[in-house]
């Protein structure tokens, strides 16, 4: 997806790191950088020189015949987030804007991956956007569950959406399994309707605080 980016790049936007607790409440966890970012089209993943620079979730009505339409995926590093044996009540995801001339505001969805074990780079070869399902996904994540929903609204470069991540008891249990057992929490964003093209940061941004970012948020009120 080679388009050029239109706007100049604004100092980036830091955002504190809450303390890890280590008993009582589940508090707020510290952020955690994306160690891994892709986005799918049909013709399968972006892999060209500097696009990992980049992190799209693109409809089905970006290009002729959606030939821009992408899903992507984010793998965290789950032992850096917090635990414990209080239910933390969901986790935040903060993607950083890189507007184009192209970008568009639109919905997105979010899942999460529950079987992470598999290397993300040893996936992505076989992955392609499908353009006869509902979100692109297909059957490609055969195990996945939904944390929500979201907006990107086109509004300035470097402008940091926080989006609020859900779960349900299940989701939770994994998560929770995911952070314990030191492995991998991986995110799919997807495009809910045909015409959004939610332009961010991905994680070989040279400024790090505008690669995608996750933190656990708090059982507590």
């Amino acid at each position: 997806m080679n388009r050029s980016n239109m706007t100049s790049r604004l100092s980036a936007i830091a955002l504190g790191i809450v303390g890890l607790a280590t008993a009582g409440p589940v508090v707020a966890g510290p952020e955690v950088t994306t160690t891994l970012s892709v986005y799918v089209n049909p013709a399968g993943p972006e892999t060209r020189n500097g696009m990992n620079r980049q992190f799209y979730v693109e409809g089905k009505s970006n290009g002729e015949g959606g030939k821009y339409a992408c899903f992507g995926v984010l793998d965290f590093p789950a032992s850096k987030l917090a635990a414990s044996d209080e239910k933390p009540k969901g986790m935040t995801l903060y993607l950083t804007q890189r507007l184009a001339k192209y970008s568009k505001s639109g919905k997105l969805k979010f899942y999460l991956a529950s079987d992470s074990k598999r290397d993300l780079q040893a996936l992505v070869g076989s992955m392609k956007f499908q353009l006869a399902a509902p979100n692109g996904l297909g059957d490609q994540f055969k195990s996945k569950n939904p944390l929500g929903a979201g907006t990107f609204t086109s509004e300035g470069e470097n402008k940091v959406d926080a989006f609020a991540l859900t779960f349900d008891d299940t989701t939770r249990e994994i998560v929770v399994g995911q952070i314990r057992q030191a492995g991998t929490v991986r995110i799919i964003v997807v495009p809910d309707d045909p015409d959004v093209a939610a332009t961010y940061f991905g994680h070989l941004e040279n400024e790090a605080a505008s690669r995608p970012r996750l933190k656990i948020d708090s059982a507590s009120p």
